[in-house]
């Protein structure tokens, strides 16, 4: 014959409660309201919870769930398991459904409540559910949650038509020890039993893994830059080496020059590595000369006319481009 133990739960609404007589009057175990969404604490779960366990009652706590989605639901679970840490339950840890507020199928709300009840078995609690017969069976799907223990309410002789681990069968009990109205409940499994032959120690927070990545890639170095240079009568390579911040040494090895005192005007360089500022050009239109241009540039007369082979500062021409620095 199935065991049938006899417990209630209890929220704030039940005021004081004094639960040496609830235990005189032949009531085992309690489940007490621990928290709601992410927020709520109910405000008299530390009281109830130390006076019960010294009463000599079996102890679970539930959690009001407020969720929509398998996010929000591990983070609810999360905020309900911060406020069991260095409590020892001995009965099991509950989700209590009773809403479907997001308007979910009952396939998304299963989804959502089954990743509330893993992350408190990865806790290392013993997880159930509870709910309403009728929710339970029209806005969930009873059958992906069989693996986790039940805990049903419906208020009348029975079930009617199904099994649960625990039943509510009353909303309006009267217990000894408690003023009003107040939930009873059935077991007819030995919970207590059950969690205390769990393998461990009591659920305690796990460490948490902090995984640090691998530092990135050392960044590749950055490609040379090469300038094009023609080179102008009178240049040097000694001349631009020391124009571009570079070598002459390394004009010579990039542009294969074997004799770095044979360069010619009109020659094409590339220059490694070149520091000094980009070249600027114009275009020339009416009313332009040299002298105002190297005023405009902020360069000379004697190298415009070197930059560009000019044969007279004198001697330019419409549409002409010209280096002007």
């Amino acid at each position: 014959m199935a065991v049938q133990i006899k417990g209630f739960d209890a929220s704030h609404y039940q005021g004081i409660i004094d639960f040496p007589k609830t235990k005189a009057a032949g009531y085992e175990f309690v489940f007490i309201k621990a928290t709601q969404g992410t927020t709520y604490v109910d405000p008299q779960f530390e009281t109830y919870f130390k006076d019960a366990q010294a009463a000599g009652l079996e102890v679970g706590a539930y959690h009001f769930g407020t969720f929509a989605t398998v996010d929000q639901a591990k983070t609810e679970a999360a905020f309900f398991i911060s406020h069991l840490q260095g409590k020892k339950l001995t009965y099991p840890a509950v989700l209590d459904m009773e809403q479907n507020k997001g308007g979910d199928n009952p396939q998304q709300l299963t989804d959502a409540c089954i990743a509330f009840l893993e992350v408190l078995e990865a806790a290392g609690y013993f997880a159930m559910i509870y709910s309403g017969k009728s929710f339970f069976e029209n806005q969930l799907q009873p059958d992906r949650l069989t693996p986790y223990a039940d805990w049903i309410a419906r208020y009348g002789s029975s079930v009617l038509g199904r099994t649960a681990g625990i039943w509510q069968f009353s909303d309006s009990g009267h217990i000894d020890g408690i003023s009003g109205n107040v939930d009873l409940d059935v077991a007819y499994e030995d919970f207590a039993a059950d969690i205390q032959g769990m393998s461990g120690p009591p659920p305690q927070p796990k460490p948490v893994t902090v995984i640090t990545p691998p530092p990135p890639p050392p960044k590749p170095a950055p490609a040379p830059v090469y300038r094009a240079y023609v080179v102008q009568p009178g240049d040097s390579l000694s001349a631009i080496a020391v124009k571009y911040n570079t070598s002459v040494s390394a004009i010579a090895s990039l542009n294969n020059i074997s004799n770095p005192n044979a360069i010619y005007a009109g020659q094409h360089l590339n220059i490694p590595n070149a520091s000094g500022p980009a070249p600027e050009y114009h275009i020339v239109v009416r009313g332009d000369s040299v002298s105002g241009l190297a005023q405009k540039y902020g360069s000379t007369v004697a190298e415009i006319v070197k930059w560009n082979g000019l044969k007279s500062a004198n001697v330019i021409y419409l549409n002409q481009k010209l280096r002007v620095k």
